[in-house]
């Protein structure tokens, strides 16, 4: 266990961040203080620090593909995009957290 502000691991109390949706299918991605969770239809980052949640929706003329969550960085998050009109044009989007309402 690691933690800036606790010295011990009896120091750590467990909590509940976030409460997530129940269909969660895709891989989940996790990294400096977020987690990239995909549903079939949706995704969402949270931050792990308050749980906030922002949910993001793929460009106009992509769909998600399944497995979407490919990076949680420090500044941005990857997942993966395939043009809706062939289906086999996959993409990976980078999003900067600045560009979110709710990072």
């Amino acid at each position: 266990m690691a933690s800036p502000y606790a010295e011990r691991a009896d120091d750590l109390t467990p909590r509940v961040v976030a409460t997530l949706p129940v269909n969660f299918a895709s891989p989940v991605a996790v990294g400096f203080g977020h987690a990239l969770i995909g549903a079939f239809s949706s995704a969402s980052l949270y931050r792990l620090a308050d749980g906030r949640r922002t949910d993001l929706s793929p460009p106009a003329g992509f769909v998600w593909v399944r497995g979407r969550a490919v990076y949680v960085g420090p500044e941005e998050l990857a997942y993966a995009i395939v043009d809706d009109r062939t289906l086999d044009e996959h993409f990976v989007r980078f999003v900067r957290y600045a560009e979110l309402e709710t990072p």
